[in-house]
């Protein structure tokens, strides 16, 4: 079954609401409800945290930006750094890569897939059959690569940068929480470790 998104539209003609269903080229399904005058709209928001790039400058201008983050932006966008959009508020969605947070307007970005990691999580380099070196490092840069439509990531360790970038199945994040199995055997515990002998 495909998944179907719905968006509402505004109709001033009409009195009746009413939904039409389009396909479109990339072949996904898109359901358009069209609502009458006085139907409250309806608001579809994506599911958040999510990721994305701005590979062009959205719009003309900076009215898109919020103000504070203004030259901030014009610094890190357009380029291929992935941002992960995390919550909508005051009419701004707020963008973070690393340690650098800006607050933009709902504007055309390129979404890509979450692949779980973050500019700064502290991850292990896998061997992968000798294709790498193992290590532990930091994710320095996420970036986007047009020609393969995958994220790279740049890693830093002991305060060197690597030469290549790598891909989600090279790394493994190194702050999962360990769970432990509980153990089916007995251990005897020796009389004069006993606590309950003590006295």
């Amino acid at each position: 079954m495909q998944d179907e998104r719905v968006e509402n539209v505004y109709d001033s003609e009409s009195t009746l609401p009413f939904t039409l269903k389009l396909q479109f080229v990339l072949c996904e399904p898109v359901v358009l409800q069209f609502a009458s005058k006085g139907d409250p709209a309806m608001t579809i928001w994506p599911d958040m945290p999510d990721c994305g790039v701005y590979l062009v400058w959205p719009m003309d201008g900076y009215q898109w930006i919020h103000p504070d983050d203004a030259e901030r932006a014009s610094h890190w966008i357009p380029s291929t750094r992935v941002w992960r959009r995390s919550k909508y508020e005051d009419g701004y969605y707020r963008l973070h890569y690393g340690d650098q947070t800006i607050r933009v307007k709902p504007s055309m970005w390129h979404r890509v897939d979450d692949e779980g990691f973050s500019v700064g999580d502290k991850i292990e380099i896998l061997g992968r059959f000798l294709e790498n070196e193992p290590c532990i490092g930091r994710i320095l840069e996420i970036r986007f690569h047009k020609p393969s439509g995958r994220l790279q990531y740049t890693i830093e360790t002991r305060e060197l940068v690597l030469p290549r970038p790598y891909f989600a199945e090279d790394l493994r994040q190194t702050d999962e929480k360990v769970q432990l199995r509980v153990s089916d055997s007995q251990v005897a515990i020796p009389p004069e470790l006993n606590s309950s002998d003590a006295e």
